[in-house]
């Protein structure tokens, strides 16, 4: 298994569900750097590195994102827009974890680029449990190296999936 230096960014509106969030990881024995930030708008300027998340020795590049899905403003869907549209977020594993059910939801996430979809659970060792079994998944997958400055050096992978998957 290829280890790498993650870094865990929460997406929640909800102070309390930060918190739990963040809780949970590191009960389940998570060490690596966890952010948290209360709007999609405030995860993009993370991403992007602008203002006090240009310091990216104590913000660091995410390298897995959990997004709640309905926050004011911006919401996550327009998070899972920008960052699939971002050439170097595009590969980040973007979880959304959200208490909404609705089958629209759920598809027009997958369809904007979501890794996956998850129901927020209603009690603590329900959340650790669901937790443990996304960090162990997302521990053994095999992800691109950050940079220093943080997102993804360029690799001479191809980029245009057309070349591969022409139209039918």
């Amino acid at each position: 298994m290829k280890r790498y230096d993650a870094c865990i960014l929460i997406v929640d509106d909800d102070p309390n569900d930060r918190l739990l969030i963040e809780r949970a990881f590191r009960n389940v024995g998570v060490e690596t750097s966890i952010h948290a930030v209360g709007s999609a708008t405030e995860a993009m300027a993370y991403i992007k590195g602008l203002g006090k998340y240009a310091d990216r020795d104590a913000y660091r590049y995410p390298t897995f994102i959990m997004t709640d899905l309905e926050m004011p403003l911006a919401d996550g869907l327009d998070l899972l827009r920008f960052v699939k549209e971002n050439a170097e977020g595009g590969v980040i594993p973007t979880v959304v974890f959200s208490s909404s059910t609705n089958p629209d939801d759920v598809e027009r996430c997958y369809r904007l680029g979501a890794s996956s979809y998850h129901v927020k659970p209603t009690t603590f060792e329900a959340l650790r449990s669901q937790l443990q079994v996304l960090h162990a998944y997302w521990t053994t997958c095999f992800f691109p190296e950050t940079s220093a400055a943080g997102g993804y050096p360029s690799t001479t992978a191809e980029v245009n999936s057309a070349a591969h998957f022409p139209r039918q």
